[in-house]
């Protein structure tokens, strides 16, 4: 038995010595892999990819299986013949710039264990349509999705806490956003450009908005805002041509700064002499006082009430609900906000 063990043993060693010392790329169905020998890992790393790849929850070198962890930075930059990418349930991490530039590519399906979107991992990938954000990520770093033009949907889960900087600029076919609720701040410039955005609903755990998150966004119509917002930064809401209302349910009226100066730019730019502003009656009196709120065409009174709780995807929900006024609906509800179960929620 135990010459059966130390000959194992040896077998197990040897193959660990087979293994490369140095992190050169090792290539194994099609994909090169650099491994770390120590903890049996494998990270997917660059080469001229082409046309589908899937992208293992494991690989087998030198009879050791080692899990697919990562996908390195700059893993599959300028791979303009990649078309289709499917990333295996063990990868945690997408690398900074690691799809950039694949312009071909239409499809990409994300592992469930997915945590971390690198920095610009997908700009211009000018053909890609939709893509779903798995509930584990957490981070989705700067400039992640920015101009990939043919983007038309997103869903941010509740796992993220912050949109950070320009992560959907210039995303210029993206025409539904929903916002998870656990998000607590929207970064600088984080949908600039998106032209095809006719509403934005920010829930009521978002505390601020960074500097032009929402401007140039040419045919926004319908902002609505959470009761729990306190900043909103300079030129967020600028260049909106076609805005017709914001309903802001801000506890206290939310602060308008740019570090540590106060500003007055956040609609510059945008047609809110002749566009509707809904604040909550018991603070009307200081959004007229003070601009640029006093300048809405129309303030009006609304309840104090909790705020938005929900952005629905669509009008399919058959859940009692009822308008504003409190009348019940008897018909499918077209787009906009209502009232369900005692709380205001916006249906898409």
């Amino acid at each position: 038995m135990n010459m059966r063990k130390s000959f194992y043993q040896f077998l197990f060693m040897a193959a660990f010595m087979l293994l490369p010392l140095t992190a050169s790329a090792v290539e194994i169905g099609g994909i090169n892999y650099v491994f770390n020998v120590s903890n049996k890992t494998a990270e997917v790393t660059n080469k001229a990819y082409q046309g589908s790849v899937v992208i293992p929850d494991d690989v087998t070198y030198n009879w050791v299986k080692f899990r697919v962890t990562g996908i390195a930075g700059k893993a599959f930059e300028g791979c303009t013949g990649l078309t289709s990418v499917t990333i295996g349930n063990n990868v945690t991490y997408i690398g900074n710039r690691a799809f950039y530039g694949c312009s071909g590519l239409t499809s990409v399906t994300i592992g469930n264990n997915v945590t971390t979107i690198g920095g610009n991992a997908f700009q211009d990938c000018r053909s890609l349509v939709s893509i779903d954000i798995p509930d584990n990520v957490t981070t989705i770093k700067m400039g992640a999705f920015c101009r990939c033009t043919s983007l038309t949907s997103i869903v941010i889960p509740n796992s993220m806490r912050y949109i950070e900087q320009s992560v959907f600029a210039s995303c210029s076919s993206l025409a539904s956003v929903v916002i998870g609720n656990s998000v607590k701040d929207i970064g600088s410039d984080a949908f600039q450009y998106c032209e095809a955005l006719t509403s934005i609903t920010i829930p009521n755990n978002v505390r601020s908005i960074g500097d032009g998150a929402f401007h140039d966004c040419s045919n926004l119509t319908s902002v609505v805002i959470g009761n729990g917002i306190e900043y909103i930064e300079s030129m967020v809401f600028a260049n909106c041509k076609a805005l017709t209302e914001v309903f802001c349910y801000a506890k206290e009226m939310p602060l308008m700064v740019n570090g540590l100066k106060f500003v007055t730019d956040a609609f510059q730019g945008s047609p809110i002499e002749q566009a509707s502003l809904y604040v909550p009656v018991s603070k009307i009196e200081q959004y007229k006082s003070l601009e640029p709120w006093k300048n809405f065409g129309n303030i009006i009174p609304v309840d104090d009430a909790v705020g938005v709780v929900s952005a629905h995807k669509d009008c399919s929900d058959t859940t009692i609900k009822y308008d504003l006024q409190g009348r019940r609906l008897t018909k499918k509800p077209t787009k906009g906000l209502y009232i369900q179960d005692g709380k205001k929620v916006v249906v898409r």
